[in-house]
C-alpha cells in the first residue's frame, strides 16, 4: 500500500514538470513583463468597450480612448509584434485570434450580474482618470477575465535562445543595437 501511494506521488510529480515544461517549451510561451502588459492592456480596453456599450456610457470610454491614445496605440504595436516574434507567418492570425477571444469573453462576463458589472465599470473608469498612472502599471495590476496567451516571464530580458523566430528574424539584433546607442526600446513608452 505504501510502495503504491508512492509510485502515485512520483507519477503525480512527474506529470506536474512535464506539464509546466511543455508549456515553457524553447521558450514559446514566455513574454517579458513588457510584452505580458500589452496582452493586458488590451484585454483591459477589450472589458472596457464592452462596459460602455453594455453599461450605455460610450462618452467614458471616448474619453479613456482619447486620453490613452498614444499608449493603446503603442501597446497593440508591441503586441503584434510580440505574437509576430513567437508564431512567425501565424502571428498575425494569432493576434487576431487573441482580440477576437477577447471580445467573446468580455461580451460573455457581464451576462450573469450586468448591474454590478456596470457599477465596477463605472469605478474603473473614474479611477483612470483620477490617477493617470502609467496604462501598463495599471493593467499589470488588474485582473483580467480570459486566460493569457503567454505566461509573465518578468523583467528578466529574453536571449535568442528563447525565442529563435525572433531572432532569426533580427529582432533581438535591432534591440541590441538600439541599446548600443541609447534608446529604449520599450514599447510601452514608459
Amino acid at each position: 500500500m505504501a510502495r503504491s501511494w508512492a509510485w502515485t506521488a512520483l507519477a503525480a510529480g512527474a506529470a506536474l514538470t512535464l506539464a509546466s515544461q511543455s508549456s515553457f517549451a524553447g521558450g514559446e510561451r514566455c513574454a517579458s513583463r513588457t510584452e505580458f502588459a500589452t496582452l493586458k492592456v488590451a484585454a483591459m480596453q477589450q472589458e472596457l468597450m464592452v462596459a460602455a456599450l453594455t453599461c450605455h456610457d460610450i462618452a467614458a470610454y471616448n474619453r479613456f480612448v482619447v486620453s490613452y491614445r498614444r499608449d493603446l496605440q503603442r501597446s497593440d504595436h508591441a503586441m503584434l509584434r510580440l505574437f509576430v516574434s513567437r508564431d512567425g507567418r501565424e502571428g498575425d492570425a494569432e493576434y487576431n485570434a487573441y482580440k477576437t477571444r477577447l471580445a467573446n469573453t468580455s461580451a460573455l462576463s457581464n451576462i450573469e450580474d450586468s448591474e454590478g458589472f456596470c457599477a465596477r465599470a463605472e469605478e474603473e473608469f473614474t479611477r483612470l482618470f483620477e490617477r493617470r498612472e502609467p496604462l501598463r502599471d495599471y493593467a499589470l495590476r488588474r485582473q483580467v477575465s480570459v486566460s493569457m496567451p503567454f505566461e509573465d516571464c518578468g523583467e528578466a530580458r529574453l536571449t535568442r535562445f528563447d525565442h529563435p523566430v525572433a531572432f532569426h528574424r533580427g529582432v533581438y539584433d535591432r534591440a541590441s543595437d538600439d541599446e548600443a546607442a541609447g534608446s529604449s526600446n520599450n514599447p510601452m513608452g514608459d
